[in-house]
Formats: C-alpha cells, sequence, structure tokens
C-alpha cells in the first residue's frame, strides 16, 4: 500500500474527537501539520481555503508585492471559513477525509490554494478564534497529528 493510501485510510476524525473546538480556530494549525506530514510521507497535495469562491491566492500577494493577511485575504475570498488540505480528489481537516465531489464546509464550496509559507505567516501573526485558543496548546494538536501520521 502506497503511503497516499496509508493516509487516505486516516481516521482523521480522532482529531476531533480529542480537541473538540479543532475547528473554531485550529483549522490552520491543523492543515500545516497535516501538510508538514505529507510532505515527510511525499504525498502530493495542496493547502485551501474554503470560501464561496475561489481565487489564486500566491498571483494576489505578487499582486501586492506582500503576504496578505488573514483580514485582508477575507475580502478577497468573501470571507473565507475554513482550511483544509487537498488529496487528489479528497479533502482533509480535524474531522476527516471527505471526497471534494459535493464538499461544503458552512455552505462555501470554493478553495483557494494558498501556500504554506503563506499559511505559516498567517499562523505566527494572527490570532484566529479564541476559542481554540484557550482550550488547547498547539504542540498537543501537532504531537496528536504527527502520532496519527505515524504510518
Amino acid at each position: 500500500m502506497s503511503n497516499k493510501e496509508k493516509v487516505l485510510n486516516l481516521d482523521l476524525f480522532e482529531i476531533k474527537c480529542e480537541f473538540p473546538y479543532v475547528n473554531s480556530g485550529g483549522c490552520g494549525w491543523v492543515a500545516f501539520h497535516i501538510s508538514r506530514n505529507l510532505d515527510k510521507l511525499g504525498v502530493d497535495h495542496e493547502i485551501c481555503l474554503v470560501s464561496p469562491n475561489s481565487v489564486n491566492v500566491r498571483e494576489l500577494n505578487l499582486e501586492h508585492q506582500r503576504i496578505l493577511s488573514s483580514e485582508e485575504m477575507g475580502w478577497y475570498t468573501g470571507w473565507w471559513e475554513h482550511v483544509v488540505v487537498r488529496v487528489d480528489d479528497y479533502i482533509l481537516d480535524g474531522s476527516g477525509i471527505f471526497e471534494r465531489d459535493g464538499y461544503s464546509y458552512a455552505g462555501y464550496t470554493g478553495l483557494s490554494i494558498i501556500d504554506k509559507e503563506i499559511l505559516s505567516e498567517w499562523l505566527e501573526e494572527d490570532t484566529w478564534n479564541y476559542t481554540f485558543e484557550e482550550e488547547y496548546n498547539v504542540e498537543d494538536v501537532e504531537c496528536f497529528i504527527d502520532n496519527l501520521f505515524n504510518i
């Protein structure tokens, strides 16, 4: 079984079971750490923002000659709602693995690819949602995800 097949058989719902508020401000951290583990396993993937419509985040950043803040990105993406990882036709997040066809989050279906470096900048500069940050330690979430991907 290939690493990609092993990944697509993981039970990522365990993340939400262990950290119930993970999608209340922790989706960026989860996507970042899932992506990091996929890099280690050599599995091709993309980090995406879920929004009402799709935009090219890389082009927007080049146009502005800097990394846009999450607030500025909100104006471009229609106030994006969620950060996920796409592997082929599957969406991975802290709630599980879903087929891309028919996937939506809070009614939003647009996927905009975002560079891991840009996401990393946002994670360091912004407070996404105090519910997640008051409840959990990011290192605990990272360690839990690393253990799930120990395949």
